[in-house]
């Protein structure tokens, strides 16, 4: 790789919202993110990671066919560095504390406010300084 290119970095957005999809989608392409996928259940994501390089994960924890919990534990089996913020308007006490225990990095509540999904960003470029934007 040459010092003038950039590593392209890839997100993973997972919920059965397709229009919170959407939104956090539009929200990391403009935070710089080149590649940004989509998944509407746990199945879909766990394909996804099996398929791609991905980054950073936004994980609902209420979802069909497989819940975050198992979404995040197969995730981790793939790649147990992967970086996952679980994004979710219904997360007991209890199931935030066992996705932090699997290794989540952080939490938000839905609705997610941009300023919220801004500082998800920046605490895994804080973390992630191979993978920084070219400035």
């Amino acid at each position: 790789m040459n010092p003038t290119s950039k590593l392209e970095r890839t997100a993973l957005v997972v919920d059965d919202s397709n229009l919170l999809c959407e939104l956090l989608k539009d929200s990391l392409i403009e935070l710089g993110f080149d590649n940004v996928l989509v998944a509407n259940d746990g199945k879909q994501a766990v394909s996804a990671y099996k398929r791609n390089t991905i980054h950073l994960t936004f994980l609902d924890l209420e979802m069909p066919k497989q819940n975050g919990i198992e979404t995040l534990k197969e995730i981790k089996a793939i790649n147990k560095d992967a970086y996952v913020v679980i994004v979710s308007g219904t997360g007991t006490a209890d199931s935030v504390k066992k996705a932090i225990v699997l290794g989540a990095k952080g939490f938000i509540v839905k609705p997610c406010s941009p300023s919220k999904i801004a500082e998800a960003v920046t605490k895994f470029n804080a973390t992630h300084t191979e993978l920084r934007f070219n400035e």
